[in-house]
């Protein structure tokens, strides 16, 4: 995420000064870290906990502009006075889903199992699967998530085929879920 921010000549006092610090956000509220924030020709990365801080800021009003990989650029105006300590809070909108997972394709022998299966996405997510032989830890969340994904045991000699579909509009992946019949 990147916050910049500018100031018009007449809106500042060079001798005066104030200070912002405040958190970037996601749109579910989590902290985005690693953004660029950018005030008045100074720049900080958000830390683990998306908080930045600036100190010794000239009074006056400044622009700032927020910008991070994946998400929609946000502008926004803070006004700082003398010995100000002005805390500003945003939350930044998803521009685009990104999901992934780890694995296109799970094969299980016979046997009861379980596998690990890794979803990487920046928004809400879904598992679509109408097969009661395959069980997930998780069926739905945010963010990114490792999930067991468990079978039954296949019983009768046939190979059994699931296709499960991870959602996460508009993007969709699938996994293939296989399982040989038991011998």
């Amino acid at each position: 995420m990147l916050i910049t921010a500018c100031s018009k000549e007449n809106d500042i006092i060079e001798d005066k000064f104030g200070s912002l610090s405040g958190v970037v956000k996601d749109n579910f509220g989590n902290p985005l870290s690693d953004a660029t924030v950018v005030v008045y020709g100074k720049s900080r990365s958000t830390d683990d906990l998306g908080q930045f801080n600036f100190l010794l800021l000239p009074v006056g009003t400044h622009q700032i502009e927020v910008t991070k990989s994946t998400f929609k650029d946000l502008t926004s105006t803070v006004s700082i006075s003398e010995g100000s300590k002005l805390n500003f809070t945003c939350d930044m909108e998803i521009a685009y889903v990104s999901l992934s997972l780890n694995k296109a394709t799970i094969t299980y022998d016979w046997r009861a199992s379980v596998k690990k299966l890794s979803i990487r996405c920046n928004s809400e997510w879904s598992i679509e699967s109408s097969d009661d032989w395959i069980y997930f830890s998780k069926m739905n969340g945010q963010g990114s998530h490792q999930i067991n994904v468990t079978v039954r045991e296949n019983t009768s000699s046939e190979t059994r085929r699931d296709t499960v579909y991870i959602n996460s509009p508009p993007a969709q992946k699938k996994i293939i879920i296989t399982q040989t019949g038991k011998e």
